[in-house]
């Protein structure tokens, strides 16, 4: 799984993301590759809660895996996203999973990480 700040759909690549200070909004984009069929997936992020904050109800699951219910488990500094679908058609291969926003706090000076654990 890779983050990409590019909300187009397909990895463009962008790893980082320019941000003009506090209190301002990014997106990104979860994207998996070479997945065997699934009906479901979660990944666990975790970023420093000083510096971002999740914005409630911003993740959004791509369609992908047909009929994904969505999962959002976060605490400060950790969010789990994913989700499970009960439709009898998987997915496999390539996709874009879901994207998610986060905003910057006051104490944002001009870099923060968010790190998938894998």
């Amino acid at each position: 799984m890779v983050i990409d700040f590019d909300l187009l759909p397909g990895d463009q690549g962008q790893r980082q993301s320019q941000v003009p200070g506090p209190r301002a909004r990014v997106d990104l984009q979860l994207t998996g590759f070479g997945l065997p069929p699934v009906y479901g997936w979660s990944a666990v992020l975790e970023y420093d809660p000083n510096l971002l904050r999740l914005v409630d109800g911003s993740f959004a699951p791509s369609g992908f895996i047909p009929g994904l219910i969505p999962l959002v488990d976060a605490k400060p500094g950790r969010v789990e996203v994913g989700g499970a679908s009960f439709s009898k058609r998987v997915a496999q291969g390539d996709g874009d999973l879901g994207s998610l926003g986060f905003e910057t706090l006051d104490g944002f000076g001009g870099e923060a990480a968010v790190i998938p654990l894998l």
